[in-house]
């Protein structure tokens, strides 16, 4: 959850940001960071009510009987408009799928959701590009998810940061 509000959060920011420093001379491009930092925002909203009615429903002592319906959780079917959503935010999303698309358990979907959401958070944050591609690979038993970016990622002294490459251990022959 702190990832899912983290990503919307900043996707806000970035919108604030933009709409703040093109409101007088671009007053169309404004307008539409406005836009998507209001829709941006109610997703967030009902994403948070959702999260508060199952805790609420995990606690029976707790009811409330005017709660109003909630929509669904998000998943993979919903990655388009995130993809929309980073875009606004300044980073084009190529979405790709793969394999033969069928419904998946809600909890794998929802988590490969927030995956996708949660490296699409980081390449508008830290990425440094403006573009990424996300793939979706149904296999056979197993769901693949990749997110690649060519960005140059930036650490406090502004160089990237990569994991160590590993290697197999040397043969003694």
């Amino acid at each position: 959850m702190s990832a899912f509000v983290a990503h919307s959060i900043g996707i806000i920011a970035i919108q604030a940001g933009v709409g703040s420093r093109v409101i007088q001379t671009q007053p169309a491009e404004a307008r539409e960071a406005l836009r998507a930092i209001e829709a941006t925002s109610r997703e967030t909203l009902s994403g948070l009510r959702r999260t508060l009615v199952s805790l609420r429903q995990a606690d029976p002592g707790v009811a409330d009987p005017g709660q109003a319906p909630l929509a669904p959780s998000p998943g993979l079917a919903d990655l388009e408009r995130l993809a929309a959503a980073t875009a606004d935010a300044g980073v084009r999303v190529d979405l790709r799928r793969s394999g033969n698309q069928r419904p998946l358990p809600a909890d794998v979907d929802l988590s490969a959701y927030r995956i996708v959401q949660e490296a699409l958070t980081n390449v508008v944050r830290h990425a440094g590009t403006g573009r990424c591609r996300v793939a979706i690979d149904y296999g056979d038993e197993e769901l693949s998810v990749e997110v690649v970016d060519h960005g140059h990622g930036a650490t406090e002294n502004g160089l990237g940061w990569s994991p160590p490459v590993c290697r197999p251990p040397a043969s003694s022959s």
